[in-house]
Order: structure tokens, then C-alpha cells, then sequence
């Protein structure tokens, strides 16, 4: 996303909207890939000497459970507020790198299937949960 901060007002919004490739973007990590596309959307606004960037991405992703290793599906819906100098000697302000590295900082460290995933027996490798450990 390239937007010319000569064209954004004070008085409203300029939103801007793409769809991204999780490939193309490098996107996709250990235990976390994307099913289709991620889609970005800015608002922007100028305001006094500064650029406000509030985006949203949708989409949705396909993750493997750190406990149980099971794969499961979950939406992507994450906001973020940028700030930026509204430095007018370059006025083109190149959005998509800032955009994608706030995405990849808000990927979990640890991805469980749910909260209370008691994983897999260290001993024989049973699923805790849906069966009885027979160690």
C-alpha cells in the first residue's frame, strides 16, 4: 500500500484496501499458514505533523496445537494503530512492511487447539484429550 500524504485531509479518512498473498508476503510460520488470502485494511488520517494508520486484517488461518499437535482452523482479525512523521520532503509513505511486521509481532508464542488442551502423554503419546492414558 502507497498512499501520497499530500492527498490525505484532517477533516476525513482516506481507507484503502488489499488483499494479500500469505506466500507472496512471506507470512506463513511454524505451525501457522494461512488459508487464502489476508486482507488489509487502512484508515488514514493526517493530523498535526503525523500520519494515523488504524488497520485491519481478516482472513483465516490453519494452526497446529503446540500440546496436542492437532491442526485446527481460526480466523485472523487483528487491529493495529500506526503513527508515522508526515514528512512532506517524501511524501509517499510505503505502508506494507510496516503493515505485515505488526501482523507477524501479533502471532501467538505458544498456539493451542483451546485453552485447556491437556496435550499428549510424554510416556506413550495419548491424547489427553479424548482419551485415558494407559501408562
Amino acid at each position: 500500500m502507497r498512499v501520497d500524504i499530500r492527498r490525505l485531509s484532517e477533516d476525513r479518512e482516506m481507507v484503502l484496501q488489499e488483499s494479500w498473498d500469505p506466500a507472496e508476503r512471506d507470512l506463513n510460520a511454524d505451525h501457522l499458514a494461512y488459508r487464502g488470502p489476508v486482507v488489509v485494511e487502512a484508515m488514514l488520517r493526517r493530523e498535526a505533523g503525523i500520519v494515523r494508520v488504524r488497520a485491519h486484517f481478516s482472513g483465516q488461518r490453519l494452526m497446529t496445537c503446540g500440546r496436542c499437535t492437532k491442526n485446527f482452523s481460526a480466523p485472523l482479525a487483528e487491529d493495529f494503530d500506526i503513527v508515522f512523521a508526515a514528512d512532506m520532503s517524501s511524501p509517499v509513505l510505503e505502508l506494507d512492511e510496516s503493515l505485515r511486521e505488526e501482523l507477524i509481532l501479533s502471532y501467538p508464542q505458544t498456539i493451542l487447539c483451546r485453552e485447556d488442551c491437556r496435550g499428549l502423554c510424554p510416556k506413550c503419546g495419548a491424547d489427553l484429550n479424548s482419551e485415558k492414558c494407559g501408562c
